[in-house]
Order: C-alpha cells, then structure tokens, then sequence
C-alpha cells in the first residue's frame, strides 16, 4: 500500500500490518472486555507495536494501551518482571514510588493478522528526551532527575532484575492527576496534544475486494504531551521492560541494546553480562541528559568510540582487544601487535608520538568535561514568572516549569525559537559530575560502583 499524502506526523510502516505484525486500529475503535478503552488517538509506534491514547470506560481515567506485534506477544519480558515483583510482594505502590511503572492490566485481542497482548498503562508524559532538549540550563532539575534515575535502577536491582535497556527514550515524565478529569478538549488543549484532524493519514484507495482486512483504513500520527504545559512533573517513570532479565540468568550474546550505551563486555566479547552492564548503561543516560549527546560516539561508529572510552579510560584491555582487531578485518590499519600498554586505537605511523606526547599525559576527564562545559544553544523559550518575577522553581511548584508563550502561541505569532538560552556547566560542577561518572566508566565489570556507591557519592550532596 501507499500513503496518500506526505504524512504530516510520522507513522509507521503500512508493512508493518501483516500476518504477525500491528493490530490494525483506528480512531473511535473499543479495545478489551466490553469495550471497556476508547481509541482517541495515537502515542506512539515502534518495532515492538503501536501505543494508544485511550479512556478508560469503567475507571473514567485516561490510559496508555500499547498493543504488542503478534510475533511480539508471547514470553513477553515486562509480564514476566510483573510477575517477579508480585511474587516478592511488591505491588504497584511500592513499584511506582521507586519510579518503576509496570502494565497495571493486560488483556488479549484476536485480530487479523495474530493474537495480539495488550498492556494497560498509566498516562505519561514526554520522555528524557524531551527534556534534555528544553531543559539543560537548570542543573538542579536534571541532578534531581539523575538521583531518581538511580533510585529506579537500584530498587530494580534489589529484586534482582536486570532492565536491559535502560536509556532515554525509555524513561518518561510523570503527570498530575488532574489529567484524568479533564474532557479530551481540554487534554489536546492544555497539555498541548494538537487536533487529532491533522495528523492523520489516509492509506491510498483501492478496489474493496483487494484490501487487506489486516490493514487499517489509515494510519495516525502520534501526539505528544507538551512539557511545557505545565502539567508534566520533575518524577521519571522507568517503562519498557521488554529486554529485562533475571540476574541470574544472564544473557551470553548481545543484549540488542544500541551501541552508545552498551557496556564494553556486551560489545566486544557479548559474554554474559548483568548489573555491572546495567549501571554502565545508566552513567551512560545520565552523561546524556546533561550533554544531549552520548559520552563516546555520537554517530555509532566503533572505532569513534574506541578512540574517546581509550581516551577516558586507558589502553583497551588484552581480552578486549583482540575482539575489537578482529571485527576490524583485513581493511584494519594496525598491522602490526600494539603493546597492551598503548591505546589499540592508534596507527603504527603515530605510535611513537602517542608514546612520547598522549601516554604521559593525564587524559582523564578530558572528554567527558569538554562536553559538558561547551555553551549549547537550546530551543526553549523564556519560562513563566511567578507574582515576584522570578523564574518559577520547579521545587515550589513541584512541576516542570511551563514556557511562555506556548509552543501554539508561538506557532500562531511566528515567535522566532532561535531567540535562546544556552547552557553551560561550570568547569567545578563538570568535573564533579565526570568524577561520579569515573566511578563506572572502567574496562573491568567488578571495579564499576555499585548502585548504593552512586547514591552516596558527593555529586548528589
């Protein structure tokens, strides 16, 4: 099938909806038992299936409901950590004031193209992602973002769980419980969610008789929470817990998590792996929320990312190393055996001035702090101020700091977004935070600090 139009939201692949792919859903569509979720409109898609802005019926709540791919449905990762945290008694309060959010229900639908598990979850708002595009001048939000992150993957930890993936995109805003009594008006209006009329696409017509009844009638563009509606709160909510495993049963190939976060044992030797890797992970997010960019390759390129954690960290480890020259091939420069005492990243022509000039010098924290003290234009907008004219505090009003205008205001005035703010961190915070973030940037798995060295570190004081 063919789109009619050049979407104006992204969608997903119309080839996505096949015989074990997307359930195929539509605006107005009544989801679970008695038809108990409203379909309003589009959160998001994704490999694993497509999430749903939904009215919950019987509750009068609003919900997210992700609807997995059929392939996708079965053994599923965050059912069976669901499980786990039951079977040791902790419930839904305990898990979410550990920032943890699990599906609060699930249920199944039969549909054309599979058997399709359904997950019920709360309503959430924008991700890490967002934020750190907005927000990187207030420094005590993000330090206060970072302990929580911590504070999750410690507590997750303490069930003995590994998260697996734990990055940005999987860390989401929390709300305030005023949503749920609002009227979908309201929702699109005060939290910034658009009219639904302009995100949708049509799938091109064709002969009735050759449409595919597991494609839906068209496709729909996501909408988004605004964070600078005001409604988003400074408390993460630690989702997805698709590629989780138990501690105990680690994974001994490649976890599937992309490359910028994957410790150096799941990316060289993709050995069996655990909280030592998680951690690595989270020092990972937390460099990122404060740069926008990942601690050593932004582009993904291994050799980038050789260079720079060699630059931070010291010589590639013998057992790294040899992993590393031979995915480089037939094509690779270092012909010849480079001394575990120099990094693996140079080239024979240069070996004697990295002796010389690089290996007697102190590298450590040059990378890491160069990135957080360079002056970084953001696309934000002045923020509100409170009856005083100052800049209102997120820690008075317990909620992330609205802007002004809004992002339609501004759509509506043709507000130039180029009129910014830029961030930059002070060179003694920068180095406090490279300190924390050393403590977990080391070649050997059993060196890194643990969750509980984290949360006492003198970063967080």
């Amino acid at each position: 099938y063919d789109l009619d139009d050049q979407p104006r939201a992204a969608v997903e692949d119309v080839n996505d909806y096949r015989e074990g792919g997307f359930h195929p859903v539509v605006i107005g569509d009544l989801l679970g038992e008695c038809g108990r979720f409203r379909v309003v409109d589009k959160l998001g898609d994704g490999g694993c299936g497509t999430v749903w802005l939904c009215r919950d019926q019987a509750e009068n709540k609003w919900r997210a409901v992700k609807i997995l791919s059929a392939h996708m449905s079965h053994n599923c990762r965050d059912i069976i950590a669901l499980d786990h945290f039951t079977s040791m008694g902790i419930g839904r309060e305990q898990r979410e004031e550990n920032h943890v959010f699990l599906p609060l229900d699930h249920f199944w639908i039969k549909g054309p193209n599979g058997d399709h598990l359904c997950h019920v979850l709360p309503l959430l708002g924008p991700s890490l992602r967002v934020l750190m595009d907005t927000y990187r001048d207030n420094g005590a939000l993000l330090k206060d973002i970072s302990f929580q992150l911590v504070e999750a993957m410690d507590f997750i930890h303490s069930a003995d769980i590994c998260h697996g993936d734990f990055r940005a995109e999987n860390i989401l805003l929390r709300l305030s419980d005023e949503i749920d009594d609002m009227t979908e008006a309201d929702l699109r209006e005060k939290l910034g969610m658009g009219d639904r009329e302009t995100t949708v696409d049509v799938i091109a017509d064709c002969d009735e008789g050759d449409r595919d009844p597991g494609v839906p009638d068209y496709l729909v563009g996501k909408v988004e929470v605004d964070i600078s509606s005001g409604f988003c709160l400074p408390e993460v909510a630690v989702v997805d817990f698709g590629m989780a495993y138990h501690a105990e049963n680690c994974p001994t190939t490649h976890t599937g998590i992309p490359f910028h976060y994957a410790a150096p044992e799941d990316m060289f030797l993709q050995v069996e792996h655990g909280f030592e890797a998680d951690i690595w992970t989270l020092a990972c997010t937390i460099y990122e929320i404060h740069t926008e960019y990942p601690p050593f390759t932004e582009d993904g390129e291994v050799s980038e990312a050789v260079r720079n954690m060699e630059t931070e960290i010291g010589p590639l480890p013998r057992r790294y190393r040899e992993a590393y020259q031979e995915s480089l091939g037939p094509l690779s420069k270092n012909k010849v055996d480079i001394p575990d005492d120099l990094p693996v990243s140079i080239t024979t022509q240069n070996m004697e001035r990295t002796k010389k000039d690089m290996m007697d010098a102190k590298h450590t924290d040059r990378l890491l702090v160069a990135g957080m003290v360079g002056e970084v234009p953001l696309r934000r907008l002045k923020q509100t101020t409170d009856a005083t004219g100052g800049v209102e505090d997120y820690t008075v009003s317990g909620r992330i700091p609205p802007f002004y205008p809004s992002y339609h205001e501004m759509c509506e005035t043709h507000h130039d977004p180029r009129e910014l703010v830029s961030a930059r961190m002070s060179l003694s915070a920068a180095n406090k935070l490279a300190d924390f973030l050393m403590t977990v940037f080391k070649w050997d798995p059993l060196e890194r600090a643990s969750t509980g060295d984290l949360l006492n570190h003198e970063w967080f004081e």
